[in-house]
């Protein structure tokens, strides 16, 4: 049975194992190997991205680990920042556009290729756009210089952002693919003869097998809930998954919600910027710093002297999903007023989102305000979605202000490939540009709805409305950009967001 770099065998996955090894070797050799490994929660990703990891360790090849955290969709840019700063490669002054990103992606790329590594990419499935997006633009690059590239994700049907998907399914594509299931009955045998101190009367391993289909945190926490009151444990077992998690967290009792807002803000956190939060809401600090070593002490979440971390996101989902409405709202809302006030707009705003209209309008307008500006300058398609989205529903906005955000969250939908929202905030764009009388508006928001269109199965819509757009009116940039957009919409050319100049030229002439 192998054994992991922390002395614990590994149960199974004997087929798994073998290809880590041949990757391991691929490398040795500076012979490019990738490896996609996805499964469920609490399936064994990241334990196997371990054994990856001592194997390659054993044959001298340097490892770098990286995870993607849950706050990194509001973090433009911060898998390959992170792989920077392990290799102290600094960024550029700016990485506001795709060929900024893809050239500093690229050196530090060569800076890896000097030896022998695997880069290890944990929790793909929280990584940033602008991340995902130049890990997918590189991978061929990567390959052609000897490196490995090991990534764990959830299943795809798990991940909710459709352009995140899309890339993630690329990138699986490119890869070798693992799909982990759950252990088979010899192997919860196993486990629980490795786990159990006292022995389990009157639970087979088929039943295990069907609380738990075989996931290996599940039945982790199952033995535990055992060894911690056999005889409780005997008489209750967990009929469900959600169960089991419930089991862990009633332990928290009446201080449940100190580590539910510990869950508000993410997987992990600042212990700071969760004292500051709870003491918006009148919670003692003092019995916060308790409430977290108790947490710890059952195995919720680990602590540092700055940080948490929860165990498992499973947990941090169910302590969110049992708060009610309202408290979650307002957990919301606090957590949003301090990142604010520590000038972490775009974060701010993702948590003001989520409270909805418990937020105050007036509070938030500056906030969102300068979220979307921060995310402009960034490239953050996402963070320009959130903070213009929140703008449009509860900002006291004018209409020329309005007519811009939904050109701006049209043009970032249609980037992350949530083309149908783009289109339909462009259209709606082109209707208000009309109404303020705004031609160049009107030309660019004409533009935005055809961008990367292949017009089916209707065009004529969008035909119609660049034959509305008054050419005349329009400086003579926009109006060489509307003609030959046009152009390519009439011959039923995709688009690739506004064409340039040079190319409007050579068709208009």
């Amino acid at each position: 049975m192998p054994l992991t770099s922390n002395g614990l065998s590994t149960i199974g996955r004997e087929s798994q194992l073998v290809q880590f090894e041949q990757l391991v070797r691929n490398i040795s050799n500076r012979q490019s190997a990738g490896l996609f490994i996805s499964g469920e929660s609490g399936i064994g990703k990241t334990h196997l991205l371990g054994e990856l990891a001592a194997r390659a360790r054993q044959q001298s090849v340097r490892v770098i680990t990286l995870r993607c955290i849950q706050s990194d969709s509001s973090s433009p840019f911060s898998l390959f920042l992170r792989l920077g700063a392990i290799l102290e490669v600094d960024p550029p002054v700016h990485l506001e556009s795709d060929v900024e990103r893809f050239r500093y992606g690229r050196t530090l790329l060569d800076g890896v290729s000097s030896m022998p590594t695997v880069i290890s990419i944990d929790d793909v499935q929280w990584c940033d756009y602008p991340s995902i997006a130049t890990l997918v633009h590189l991978f061929d690059y990567a390959m052609t210089i000897g490196i490995g590239i090991a990534i764990a994700s959830r299943l795809l049907d798990e991940i909710e952002d459709v352009g995140l998907v899309a890339n993630v399914r690329l990138l699986s594509r490119l890869m070798t693919r693992i799909e982990i299931e759950g252990f088979n009955k010899s192997e919860i045998t196993q486990l629980i003869e490795r786990e159990l101190t006292v022995q389990v009367r009157g639970l087979s391993e088929e039943q295990l097998m069907n609380l738990t289909s075989g996931n290996p945190f599940f039945l982790l926490e199952l033995v535990r809930g055992i060894n911690s009151d056999p005889a409780k444990a005997l008489v209750n077992v967990p009929r469900e998954v959600v169960a089991i998690l419930d089991q862990r967290i009633t332990q928290l009792k009446e201080n449940e919600d100190i580590i539910a807002m510990a869950a508000v803000i993410g997987i992990n956190g600042e212990r700071r910027i969760l004292s500051a939060a709870l003491q918006r809401l009148n919670f003692d600090d003092s019995i916060v710093t308790n409430v977290l070593h108790r947490a710890e002490e059952s195995k919720l979440l680990a602590l540092t002297n700055n940080t948490y971390e929860f165990r498992h996101s499973l947990y941090m989902q169910r302590l969110i999903n049992r708060l009610s409405l309202l408290k979650r709202d307002s957990f919301h809302e606090a957590i949003a007023l301090v990142l604010a006030q520590e000038g972490r707009f775009r974060v701010a705003v993702s948590h003001m989102v989520s409270a909805g209209t418990s937020f105050d309008a007036a509070a938030g307008l500056p906030i969102a305000q300068k979220a979307l500006e921060y995310s402009l300058h960034t490239g953050d398609h996402v963070g320009v979605i959130d903070a213009g989205a929140w703008l449009l529903e509860y900002g006291d906005i004018d209409n020329s202000s309005r007519l811009q955000i939904l050109l701006c969250i049209s043009h970032s939908q249609v980037a992350v490939g949530r083309r149908t929202e783009g289109r339909t905030n462009a259209q709606d764009a082109v209707a208000l540009a009309r109404k303020e009388k705004d031609h160049e508006s009107e030309a660019a928001a004409v533009m935005q709805w055809a961008a990367r269109s292949d017009f089916m199965p209707e065009r004529s819509p969008i035909l119609e409305a660049f034959e509305k757009i008054s050419i005349d009116s329009l400086c003579p940039d926009t109006r060489v950009k509307v003609l030959s957009a046009h152009a390519q919409a009439v011959t039923m050319v995709p688009t690739d967001e506004y064409v340039s100049i040079e190319s409007g030229s050579r068709l208009v002439s």
